[in-house]
């Protein structure tokens, strides 16, 4: 500690006490402790304006991370003036009955899939052995693909 450093509460010597309890003594030890409450005020209205700085620094923190997200969002939201890159080619008048598939005999269907060119239908036989039928979606071509 340094020497201009006081103690906060004070020290009752028994000694110098008239009587337990008496007025004078009790006076002066609320003298001193009033006296050392009053060297520290300073320093407890430091703490409520640091306080008070860092609760207003975490505000602004909260508010800066809420209106960058409100901007994202924002962007998302907004239509792009942009021409798009590149654009698929709708097909009008291809209807799901449009085209048969021939099932290879004797096998069932196991899955259906697509993609913007063709449907690939894949067949199992009662052997195990799998049948895949490509399906052109503008030509109706059929392509079996023959799977070891």
């Amino acid at each position: 500690m340094m020497a201009e450093d006081k103690k906060v509460t004070s020290e009752i010597d028994e000694k110098k006490l008239s009587s337990p309890g008496s007025k004078a003594d009790m006076e002066r030890v609320a003298e001193e402790l009033s006296a050392a409450a009053d060297q520290h005020k300073g320093l407890k209205r430091l703490v409520l304006v640091l306080g008070l700085v860092l609760l207003a620094l975490f505000g602004f923190v909260v508010y800066a991370i809420a209106n960058r997200a409100a901007e994202s969002l924002m962007e998302l939201e907004a239509p792009a003036d942009e021409t798009p890159i590149a654009s698929a080619p709708v097909l009008s008048g291809i209807a799901a009955d449009d085209f048969a598939i021939m099932r290879p005999a004797g096998s069932t269907l196991v899955s259906v899939s697509g993609n913007a060119r063709e449907l690939i239908f894949h067949f199992r036989d009662n052997t195990g052995a799998d049948h895949i039928i490509l399906v052109d979606r503008q030509t109706g071509t059929q392509t079996p693909v023959r799977v070891p």
